[in-house]
């Protein structure tokens, strides 16, 4: 079984895109899930409509309820505690080769793919959408983080290159980090450039073909109801 996973599902690309990874390999006959690591109490009603027929688990259910948390890292918009918590938690409640890969979305939630890979041998592939020594220069551009960036910086970089050295392969959405990556890696292959899926639209958008005019864009986004593919500005 293929598990894809991700910190938790909120409202965005990158879960989008997780979602439809599940979705489409189940398609083509490969068994997958979707696993969550931590469960919010809510989740936003468009996600719930991504999720209908993909399995998906919450890791965090397999901990008790008092070692979940939800607690951010003061001074950090995308770090939790969880996510370093969870990475030393989870491997004592999930068995060994209990899934055959896992693709792991962003850093933060493959610190836990990477002490399951160490701990459970079950190897991980990472989709990086922005590394940590990225993140800490790019969301960070004044306050407390800005003036520990001499520090936090090379450990960013070091981790970047835990993660990414720990991975069977890395995979990219664009060529933006291919440069940084290829060099965390050296001298292994570099990452792959997997561009979020798009599928052609059957008919050209409102307006954008007349006599002469361009020809149809393709649209992206999850499947409408009739099984076709509804454009992300829908």
């Amino acid at each position: 079984m293929i598990a894809v996973m991700i910190d938790r599902l909120v409202l965005g690309g990158v879960e989008k895109t997780a979602i439809e990874e599940v979705r489409a390999l189940r398609e083509v006959g490969v068994d997958a899930t979707l696993l969550v690591l931590k469960r919010d109490e809510s989740i936003p009603a468009a996600v719930r409509e991504w999720l209908s027929g993909v399995p998906v688990e919450y890791l965090d259910e397999r901990l008790p309820r008092f070692l979940r948390t939800s607690w951010r890292v003061p001074g950090f918009y995308f770090f939790s505690i969880f996510h370093g918590l969870y990475a030393l938690l989870l491997p004592t409640r999930i068995q060994p080769r209990e899934w055959d890969v896992i693709l792991s979305h962003n850093s933060y939630t493959t610190f836990t793919a990477w002490t399951l890979s160490r701990l459970r041998g079950i190897p991980y592939c990472m989709f990086v959408w922005d590394p940590i020594a990225s993140v800490l220069v790019r969301a960070y551009p004044k306050g407390g983080i800005r003036f520990l960036q001499p520090l936090l910086l090379p450990l960013g970089r070091a981790v970047d290159r835990v993660l990414a050295r720990g991975a069977r392969h890395v995979l990219v959405s664009s060529p933006s980090y291919v440069a940084y990556l290829h060099e965390l890696l050296a001298p292994r292959d570099g990452p792959s450039i997997v561009p979020p899926g798009c599928h052609p639209a059957t008919a050209p958008r409102e307006g954008v073909q007349a006599a002469g005019g361009a020809a149809p864009r393709p649209a992206c986004g999850p499947r409408d109801q009739a099984g076709g593919r509804r454009s992300l500005a829908a």
